[in-house]
Protein backbone atom coordinates (compact mmCIF):
# COMPACT_ATOMS: atom_id res chain seq x y z
CA UNK A 1 0.00 0.00 0.00
CA UNK A 2 1.31 2.97 -0.60
CA UNK A 3 0.17 7.11 0.52
CA UNK A 4 -1.44 9.09 -2.03
CA UNK A 5 0.81 11.66 -3.65
CA UNK A 6 -0.05 15.19 -2.01
CA UNK A 7 -1.70 17.58 -3.72
CA UNK A 8 0.05 20.32 -5.90
CA UNK A 9 0.39 23.64 -5.03
CA UNK A 10 -2.29 26.15 -6.35
CA UNK A 11 -1.68 27.82 -9.19
CA UNK A 12 -2.31 31.83 -9.59
CA UNK A 13 -5.02 32.82 -9.96
CA UNK A 14 -6.41 33.97 -13.65
CA UNK A 15 -7.73 37.03 -12.29
CA UNK A 16 -4.79 38.03 -10.59
CA UNK A 17 -4.90 41.65 -12.45
CA UNK A 18 -8.40 41.27 -13.56
CA UNK A 19 -9.40 43.25 -10.38
CA UNK A 20 -6.43 45.81 -10.17
CA UNK A 21 -7.31 49.38 -10.14
CA UNK A 22 -4.78 51.64 -10.57
CA UNK A 23 -4.86 55.52 -9.06
CA UNK A 24 -1.58 56.51 -8.89
CA UNK A 25 2.25 55.81 -9.23
CA UNK A 26 4.45 58.03 -6.98
CA UNK A 27 7.40 58.74 -7.85
CA UNK A 28 7.51 58.49 -11.42
CA UNK A 29 11.33 59.30 -12.00
CA UNK A 30 14.51 58.38 -10.87
CA UNK A 31 17.90 58.83 -11.12
CA UNK A 32 20.01 57.53 -13.61
CA UNK A 33 22.86 54.77 -12.27
CA UNK A 34 21.09 54.09 -8.66
CA UNK A 35 19.21 50.94 -9.88
CA UNK A 36 16.07 49.87 -7.49
CA UNK A 37 17.72 51.90 -4.33
CA UNK A 38 14.50 54.12 -5.60
CA UNK A 39 10.92 52.43 -4.50
CA UNK A 40 7.86 53.26 -6.71
CA UNK A 41 4.25 52.81 -5.21
CA UNK A 42 1.79 51.74 -7.34
CA UNK A 43 -1.37 53.17 -5.48
CA UNK A 44 -5.46 51.70 -6.04
CA UNK A 45 -7.08 48.95 -5.00
CA UNK A 46 -7.97 45.00 -6.40
CA UNK A 47 -4.33 43.72 -5.60
CA UNK A 48 -5.45 40.79 -2.99
CA UNK A 49 -4.92 37.52 -5.03
CA UNK A 50 -1.55 38.21 -5.13
CA UNK A 51 -1.35 37.91 -1.56
CA UNK A 52 -2.06 34.46 -1.61
CA UNK A 53 0.20 33.89 -4.83
CA UNK A 54 3.43 35.83 -4.32
CA UNK A 55 5.17 36.41 -7.71
CA UNK A 56 1.71 36.11 -9.96
CA UNK A 57 2.86 39.12 -11.26
CA UNK A 58 5.83 41.41 -11.83
CA UNK A 59 7.16 44.95 -12.34
CA UNK A 60 7.94 45.29 -15.89
CA UNK A 61 10.06 48.63 -17.35
CA UNK A 62 10.63 48.46 -21.03
CA UNK A 63 13.43 51.18 -21.35
CA UNK A 64 13.50 53.09 -24.91
CA UNK A 65 16.95 53.79 -25.27
CA UNK A 66 19.09 51.39 -22.59
CA UNK A 67 19.89 48.02 -21.81
CA UNK A 68 18.52 46.13 -21.11
CA UNK A 69 15.53 46.90 -22.36
CA UNK A 70 13.20 45.16 -20.36
CA UNK A 71 13.82 44.91 -17.24
CA UNK A 72 11.45 42.58 -15.11
CA UNK A 73 11.55 41.87 -11.09
CA UNK A 74 8.98 40.58 -8.30
CA UNK A 75 7.21 43.38 -6.20
CA UNK A 76 9.21 44.35 -2.94
CA UNK A 77 5.51 44.04 -1.47
CA UNK A 78 2.02 43.83 -2.26
CA UNK A 79 -1.19 44.40 -0.12
CA UNK A 80 -4.75 44.98 -1.71
CA UNK A 81 -4.00 48.87 -2.65
CA UNK A 82 -0.47 48.99 -2.99
CA UNK A 83 2.20 47.38 -4.84
CA UNK A 84 6.40 48.60 -4.60
CA UNK A 85 8.46 48.42 -7.15
CA UNK A 86 12.13 49.18 -7.48
CA UNK A 87 13.26 51.58 -10.17
CA UNK A 88 15.28 50.47 -12.74
CA UNK A 89 18.46 50.58 -13.85
CA UNK A 90 19.69 52.72 -16.63
CA UNK A 91 23.02 54.51 -17.48
CA UNK A 92 22.03 57.43 -19.63
CA UNK A 93 19.04 59.58 -19.47
CA UNK A 94 15.66 58.18 -20.64
CA UNK A 95 12.27 57.18 -20.36
CA UNK A 96 10.41 53.62 -19.49
CA UNK A 97 6.92 52.25 -19.89
CA UNK A 98 5.84 50.99 -16.87
CA UNK A 99 3.42 48.18 -16.36
CA UNK A 100 2.70 45.30 -14.10
CA UNK A 101 2.51 41.87 -16.34
CA UNK A 102 0.78 38.38 -15.43
CA UNK A 103 1.44 35.47 -16.72
CA UNK A 104 0.44 34.85 -20.59
CA UNK A 105 -2.57 32.85 -19.88
CA UNK A 106 -4.26 34.89 -16.87
CA UNK A 107 -7.51 36.96 -17.70
CA UNK A 108 -5.24 40.32 -18.40
CA UNK A 109 -1.37 39.54 -18.95
CA UNK A 110 -0.46 43.30 -18.66
CA UNK A 111 -1.60 46.15 -16.67
CA UNK A 112 -0.04 49.54 -17.99
CA UNK A 113 0.82 52.13 -14.91
CA UNK A 114 2.45 54.58 -16.68
CA UNK A 115 3.70 55.38 -20.26
CA UNK A 116 6.98 57.49 -19.32
CA UNK A 117 8.80 56.74 -16.34
CA UNK A 118 11.07 59.31 -15.67
CA UNK A 119 15.53 58.26 -15.58
CA UNK A 120 17.27 61.43 -14.89
CA UNK A 121 20.77 62.42 -14.03
CA UNK A 122 20.97 63.17 -10.42
CA UNK A 123 23.94 65.85 -11.28
CA UNK A 124 22.01 68.10 -12.89
CA UNK A 125 19.92 68.72 -9.42
CA UNK A 126 21.19 71.72 -7.59
CA UNK A 127 20.13 74.31 -4.95
CA UNK A 128 21.41 77.26 -4.79
CA UNK A 129 19.52 79.44 -2.15
CA UNK A 130 16.40 79.48 0.29
CA UNK A 131 14.29 82.34 1.56
CA UNK A 132 13.25 82.76 4.09
CA UNK A 133 16.00 80.82 5.48
CA UNK A 134 14.92 80.10 8.95
CA UNK A 135 11.59 79.45 10.86
CA UNK A 136 10.33 79.63 14.29
CA UNK A 137 10.43 77.22 16.82
CA UNK A 138 7.49 75.47 18.12
CA UNK A 139 4.94 76.71 15.44
CA UNK A 140 3.32 74.59 12.56
CA UNK A 141 1.66 75.77 9.31
CA UNK A 142 4.63 77.79 8.45
CA UNK A 143 4.80 80.05 5.46
CA UNK A 144 6.38 78.29 2.54
CA UNK A 145 9.98 79.14 1.99
CA UNK A 146 10.77 79.21 -1.67
CA UNK A 147 13.93 77.24 -3.01
CA UNK A 148 16.17 77.80 -5.97
CA UNK A 149 18.19 76.31 -7.92
CA UNK A 150 18.28 74.10 -10.95
CA UNK A 151 16.90 70.49 -12.29
CA UNK A 152 13.69 70.57 -10.50
CA UNK A 153 10.88 68.40 -12.24
CA UNK A 154 7.60 67.33 -10.74
CA UNK A 155 7.95 63.49 -10.11
CA UNK A 156 4.80 62.83 -7.00
CA UNK A 157 7.50 62.75 -4.30
CA UNK A 158 9.52 65.93 -4.52
CA UNK A 159 11.33 66.60 -1.06
CA UNK A 160 12.90 69.14 1.06
CA UNK A 161 15.33 67.36 3.77
CA UNK A 162 16.33 70.10 6.97
CA UNK A 163 19.25 68.51 8.16
CA UNK A 164 18.24 65.72 10.91
CA UNK A 165 15.10 67.61 11.63
CA UNK A 166 12.78 66.33 9.53
CA UNK A 167 11.37 66.31 5.20
CA UNK A 168 8.39 68.43 4.05
CA UNK A 169 6.57 67.77 0.84
CA UNK A 170 7.90 70.62 -1.97
CA UNK A 171 6.08 71.61 -4.96
CA UNK A 172 7.41 72.13 -7.82
CA UNK A 173 6.98 75.97 -9.60
CA UNK A 174 9.50 75.70 -12.40
CA UNK A 175 12.90 74.04 -13.34
CA UNK A 176 14.26 76.90 -11.35
CA UNK A 177 12.07 77.38 -8.28
CA UNK A 178 10.12 75.03 -5.73
CA UNK A 179 8.62 75.72 -2.44
CA UNK A 180 7.89 73.83 0.64
CA UNK A 181 6.79 74.61 3.96
CA UNK A 182 9.08 73.83 6.95
CA UNK A 183 8.47 71.20 9.19
CA UNK A 184 7.30 71.59 12.77
CA UNK A 185 10.65 71.77 15.27
CA UNK A 186 9.88 71.97 18.91
CA UNK A 187 11.84 74.10 20.90
CA UNK A 188 13.08 71.12 23.20
CA UNK A 189 14.79 69.54 19.97
CA UNK A 190 16.71 72.67 19.51
CA UNK A 191 16.33 75.06 22.55
CA UNK A 192 19.22 77.15 21.62
CA UNK A 193 18.18 77.32 17.72
CA UNK A 194 19.57 74.67 15.42
CA UNK A 195 21.50 75.61 11.64
CA UNK A 196 21.05 72.69 9.18
CA UNK A 197 21.87 71.75 5.81
CA UNK A 198 19.39 72.40 3.05
CA UNK A 199 18.97 69.39 0.71
CA UNK A 200 16.02 68.45 -2.04
CA UNK A 201 14.97 65.36 -3.74
CA UNK A 202 12.97 64.50 -6.87
CA UNK A 203 11.67 60.99 -5.76
CA UNK A 204 12.15 61.01 -1.74
CA UNK A 205 15.18 59.00 -1.70
CA UNK A 206 18.16 60.17 -3.85
CA UNK A 207 19.02 63.90 -1.96
CA UNK A 208 21.15 66.11 -3.55
CA UNK A 209 24.28 66.27 -1.28
CA UNK A 210 24.63 69.19 0.41
CA UNK A 211 28.40 69.57 0.03
CA UNK A 212 27.52 70.06 -3.53
CA UNK A 213 24.71 72.59 -3.24
CA UNK A 214 25.21 76.13 -4.56
CA UNK A 215 28.29 77.75 -5.17
CA UNK A 216 29.82 78.38 -1.49
CA UNK A 217 29.02 75.09 -0.26
CA UNK A 218 26.28 73.59 1.64
CA UNK A 219 22.44 76.01 1.87
CA UNK A 220 21.66 76.37 5.47
CA UNK A 221 18.20 76.63 6.93
CA UNK A 222 17.88 77.88 11.04
CA UNK A 223 15.36 76.96 13.44
CA UNK A 224 15.21 80.01 15.69
CA UNK A 225 13.89 79.96 19.41
CA UNK A 226 13.52 83.58 19.25
CA UNK A 227 11.44 85.30 22.29
CA UNK A 228 10.91 89.10 22.41
CA UNK A 229 10.76 89.97 26.44
CA UNK A 230 10.44 93.80 26.68
CA UNK A 231 11.36 97.00 24.94
CA UNK A 232 13.44 100.17 26.83
CA UNK A 233 12.63 102.53 26.30
CA UNK A 234 8.98 101.93 26.84
CA UNK A 235 8.47 105.22 24.75
CA UNK A 236 9.63 107.99 22.74
CA UNK A 237 9.15 111.26 21.64
CA UNK A 238 7.16 111.80 18.16
CA UNK A 239 9.05 113.87 15.38
CA UNK A 240 11.83 113.16 13.36
CA UNK A 241 13.96 115.13 15.62
CA UNK A 242 13.14 113.98 18.65
CA UNK A 243 12.55 110.29 18.21
CA UNK A 244 14.82 107.49 19.99
CA UNK A 245 15.71 104.33 19.35
CA UNK A 246 14.22 101.24 21.34
CA UNK A 247 16.51 98.40 22.22
CA UNK A 248 14.33 94.85 22.19
CA UNK A 249 15.57 92.48 24.72
CA UNK A 250 14.60 88.79 24.83
CA UNK A 251 16.44 85.39 23.80
CA UNK A 252 17.66 83.09 20.93
CA UNK A 253 18.43 86.37 18.50
CA UNK A 254 20.49 85.35 15.67
CA UNK A 255 21.50 87.74 12.26
CA UNK A 256 19.36 86.57 9.39
CA UNK A 257 19.36 88.45 6.04
CA UNK A 258 18.60 90.56 4.71
CA UNK A 259 18.73 92.03 8.43
CA UNK A 260 16.50 92.46 11.20
CA UNK A 261 13.11 95.03 11.55
CA UNK A 262 11.05 96.26 13.92
CA UNK A 263 7.20 97.08 13.03
CA UNK A 264 5.25 98.98 15.56
CA UNK A 265 1.40 98.25 14.83
CA UNK A 266 -1.60 100.70 16.83
CA UNK A 267 -2.23 98.96 20.00
CA UNK A 268 -5.90 99.40 19.15
CA UNK A 269 -5.84 97.07 16.16
CA UNK A 270 -7.27 93.25 15.94
CA UNK A 271 -4.39 91.82 14.53
CA UNK A 272 -6.04 89.80 12.19
CA UNK A 273 -3.49 90.47 8.76
CA UNK A 274 -0.07 90.37 8.23
CA UNK A 275 1.91 92.10 11.00
CA UNK A 276 3.76 94.10 7.91
CA UNK A 277 0.09 95.12 6.66
CA UNK A 278 -0.90 96.34 9.78
CA UNK A 279 2.17 97.90 10.70
CA UNK A 280 2.29 102.04 10.99
CA UNK A 281 5.96 102.25 10.79
CA UNK A 282 8.70 99.45 10.12
CA UNK A 283 12.27 100.62 10.59
CA UNK A 284 15.60 98.62 10.65
CA UNK A 285 17.21 97.13 13.40
CA UNK A 286 20.36 96.04 14.55
CA UNK A 287 21.18 92.39 16.40
CA UNK A 288 23.80 92.77 19.10
CA UNK A 289 23.85 89.46 20.53
CA UNK A 290 21.45 86.67 21.43
CA UNK A 291 19.92 88.58 23.70
CA UNK A 292 19.59 92.45 22.09
CA UNK A 293 17.96 94.35 19.17
CA UNK A 294 18.23 97.64 18.90
CA UNK A 295 15.39 99.52 16.43
CA UNK A 296 15.87 102.34 14.63
CA UNK A 297 14.12 105.67 16.11
CA UNK A 298 10.19 105.60 14.63
CA UNK A 299 10.58 109.14 13.24
CA UNK A 300 7.19 108.81 11.61
CA UNK A 301 5.22 107.93 13.99
CA UNK A 302 2.54 110.27 15.26
CA UNK A 303 1.23 109.98 18.80
CA UNK A 304 -0.11 106.86 20.48
CA UNK A 305 0.26 103.42 21.54
CA UNK A 306 2.09 100.55 19.46
CA UNK A 307 2.79 97.30 19.68
CA UNK A 308 6.11 95.96 18.83
CA UNK A 309 6.67 93.28 17.17
CA UNK A 310 10.42 92.11 15.85
CA UNK A 311 11.49 90.20 12.77
CA UNK A 312 15.36 88.74 12.51
CA UNK A 313 14.73 88.19 8.79
CA UNK A 314 13.10 91.77 7.41
CA UNK A 315 9.67 90.97 7.44
CA UNK A 316 9.41 87.02 6.77
CA UNK A 317 8.92 85.83 10.18
CA UNK A 318 8.17 87.41 13.55
CA UNK A 319 9.64 86.21 16.71
CA UNK A 320 6.85 85.56 19.09
CA UNK A 321 6.48 87.41 22.21
CA UNK A 322 5.95 86.61 26.16
CA UNK A 323 2.79 85.72 27.80
CA UNK A 324 2.33 89.33 27.96
CA UNK A 325 2.34 89.43 24.37
CA UNK A 326 4.17 92.07 22.54
CA UNK A 327 5.91 95.02 24.09
CA UNK A 328 3.55 98.21 24.40
CA UNK A 329 5.49 101.42 23.07
CA UNK A 330 4.13 105.00 23.96
CA UNK A 331 5.02 107.96 21.32
CA UNK A 332 4.23 110.78 22.98
CA UNK A 333 4.31 114.87 22.25
CA UNK A 334 7.12 116.56 24.29
CA UNK A 335 4.62 119.53 24.02
CA UNK A 336 1.84 117.53 25.95
CA UNK A 337 4.27 117.54 29.11
CA UNK A 338 3.81 120.31 31.11
CA UNK A 339 4.75 120.54 34.96
CA UNK A 340 2.29 122.77 37.36
CA UNK A 341 3.45 122.56 41.11
CA UNK A 342 6.15 120.69 43.35
CA UNK A 343 4.93 119.45 46.71
CA UNK A 344 6.41 120.69 48.84
CA UNK A 345 8.21 123.71 47.28
CA UNK A 346 11.23 123.75 49.09
CA UNK A 347 13.45 121.92 51.00
CA UNK A 348 16.12 121.90 53.00
CA UNK A 349 20.35 121.46 51.59
CA UNK A 350 20.74 118.52 53.09
CA UNK A 351 18.88 116.84 50.57
CA UNK A 352 16.59 113.43 50.80
CA UNK A 353 13.00 115.38 51.10
CA UNK A 354 10.34 113.48 48.55
CA UNK A 355 9.16 116.27 45.96
CA UNK A 356 5.81 115.12 44.12
CA UNK A 357 5.34 116.84 40.92
CA UNK A 358 2.09 117.41 39.87
CA UNK A 359 1.60 117.90 35.94
CA UNK A 360 -0.07 116.24 33.01
CA UNK A 361 1.35 114.33 30.17
CA UNK A 362 3.13 111.98 32.52
CA UNK A 363 3.68 108.46 31.51
CA UNK A 364 5.57 105.38 32.99
CA UNK A 365 8.40 104.06 30.24
CA UNK A 366 9.93 101.29 32.14
CA UNK A 367 11.86 100.85 34.77
CA UNK A 368 15.27 103.50 34.88
CA UNK A 369 13.17 105.59 32.50
CA UNK A 370 11.71 108.42 34.62
CA UNK A 371 13.84 111.07 36.51
CA UNK A 372 13.30 114.29 37.85
CA UNK A 373 16.68 116.82 36.66
CA UNK A 374 17.02 119.76 38.98
CA UNK A 375 18.52 123.35 37.43
CA UNK A 376 19.86 125.84 39.79
CA UNK A 377 17.47 129.21 39.15
CA UNK A 378 19.28 132.09 37.71
CA UNK A 379 20.48 134.48 40.78
CA UNK A 380 19.97 131.83 43.39
CA UNK A 381 23.03 132.04 45.76
CA UNK A 382 25.50 129.08 45.91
Amino acid sequence: FSPPPPPAPPSPPAEALARANVTGVAPTGAPILRGNETLVTVSGSGFAPALRFPGSFLCEFILASDAPAVQTAVPVSVSNDAVVCGAPYAAQITTATFALIAPSDHAIPRLEVLEAFRLYDLTTVAVDAISPAWAPTGKSDLAESTVAGTGFVDLGAVTCRFGDLGDAGARVVSETELRCAPPLVQASAAPEGSTVAMSVSLDGVNFVPAADSGADGEVSFVYVNAVVSSVSPGGTPAGPAAALPLTVAGSGFVDLPPGAVCALVPASANLTAEVAAAAAAVVNATVNGTSAAVCNAPTELAAGAYRLYLSLDGGGHYAPSGSDGPPLVIVYNSSAISVSALLPPAGPVTGSTEVTVVGTGFSDLGEGQLCCVLVRAPGTPA
